[in-house]
């Protein structure tokens, strides 16, 4: 029997739903985690306004059917949470209480599977 390892199947779809509508996040490619060196000593090098700007650049890169004018209209909040969930955390402390794993108020976010 020969063993298959089936990579197309291997392809994870995430969404985020934004102003009421779906979007997929794309995954990183090989060649777009390599070019991620080059883009955190661009962030580390940012001030705090540049950083914003460069960290929405680049979410723009990945979810797809959304503008730039889309993620302004986020709060702070919101834009952490989305950052923290292109990055492949673990978002499941977001609960419809609004409160993360510390008490900390955090939103009525909510992540999971569909």
């Amino acid at each position: 029997m020969t063993d298959i390892l089936n990579l197309d199947a291997l392809k994870v779809t995430r969404l985020v739903v934004l102003d009421g509508r779906e979007r997929t996040l794309r995954s990183m490619t090989v060649e777009q985690f390599i070019e991620a060196d080059d883009f955190d000593a661009k962030l580390a090098n940012a001030t705090g306004k540049e950083k914003l700007t460069l960290l929405i650049g680049k979410l723009l890169e990945f979810l797809d059917g959304t503008t730039h004018a889309d993620l302004l209209k986020l709060d702070m909040t919101q834009l952490m949470a989305l950052l923290a969930f292109a990055r492949g955390s673990d978002l499941s402390k977001l609960t419809d209480a609004g409160e993360d794993a510390e008490g900390g108020a955090v939103g009525n976010a909510v992540a999971g599977s569909k």
